[in-house]
């Protein structure tokens, strides 16, 4: 089973989730669940033959922001903590899209008593 890598790019920056102290995940060291997670610089990647970039509506200073080199962003759990989770969190704190929501749709009537 072959898993994806999930990495931020902005003009200012190219970061992502990865073994504190590390570089790249998948570049020869060894990713241990619960080992410690950092942001780590993935400017590296950017343009790498199979690199797959994906354009999002975000606010560039706001992602800026959050990737914040060599920062501790807790224990590596997939699917709870990784760099797909990371990347995700994110883009959806960051994000410049409107919220859909419900669009003022009343929700299913509950059952008597609850």
């Amino acid at each position: 089973m072959k898993f994806q890598h999930h990495f931020i790019v902005t003009e200012a920056k190219a970061a992502g989730a990865g073994h504190c102290g590390g570089r790249v995940p998948g570049h020869g060291q060894i990713d241990l669940p619960l080992s410690p997670m950092c942001i780590n610089d993935h400017s590296s990647e950017v343009g790498t033959p199979g690199v797959v970039c994906d354009q999002v509506e975000a606010d560039p200073t706001c992602v800026d922001r959050e990737l914040e080199i060599g920062k501790h962003i807790g224990r590596w759990a997939p699917p709870f903590n990784d760099c797909q989770t990371f990347a995700a969190d994110v883009i959806e704190e960051c994000s410049t899209a409107p919220d859909l929501g419900s669009q003022g749709a009343s929700g299913a009537e509950g059952a008597s008593g609850y």
